[in-house]
């Protein structure tokens, strides 16, 4: 029988097997190989064939609006601080004057088979700039940043662009 020594005496794999089924309600160890069975009873595991299914993320609604009011998310909304921009490309500067503090969301997709670029800055500070594209292109560039009431945006777009917006969201 193989025996191994521990701190204080020598014990054999049968007492070692002992001790671990009294500790941790293992079912068996075999006392030739030292294999341990292990059931996800004994080692107090959850029986997977149990789990419970959460349908539509737990909140029994199938609608935004009725996930928000079953969450209890009714006073928080995401609402436009302002009109949207859709920005034009004519290469131009382009002022923006921000009318109240909120979140700024800035996306630009540039198509065509021309050069050009985007440049956009908040009071002065480049957001995005320089965005280049080299003939044929299929471009996205994109921001969200915190504004404040009074800041002024201004881009400069100088390229065939398409799907190009700027959002001004409030929490």
């Amino acid at each position: 029988m193989p025996e191994i020594q521990t701190k204080d005496k020598l014990i054999t794999l049968e007492e070692l097997g002992a001790a671990i089924n009294a500790k941790a309600g293992v079912t068996s160890v075999n006392s030739q190989t030292g294999a341990v069975s292990l059931t996800p009873a004994n080692i107090g595991a959850v029986n997977t064939s149990a789990v419970i299914d959460i349908p539509h993320g737990g909140t029994e609604a199938t609608t935004a609006a009725q996930a928000r009011a079953n969450l209890g998310l009714n006073g928080i909304s995401t609402t436009q601080a302002q009109p949207g921009v859709t920005p034009v490309n004519d290469g131009q500067t382009h002022n923006i004057n921000v009318i109240a503090d909120c979140w700024v969301c800035a996306s630009f997709h540039i198509t065509g088979n021309v050069n050009g670029g985007i440049i956009l800055t908040r009071n002065g500070v480049p957001i995005i700039m320089n965005e280049n594209t080299n003939g044929a292109c299929n471009y996205w560039a994109n921001a969200q940043f915190q504004c404040e009431a009074g800041a002024i945006l201004q881009y400069i777009l100088s390229s065939n662009a398409t799907d190009s917006h700027i959002y001004f969201y409030t929490v």
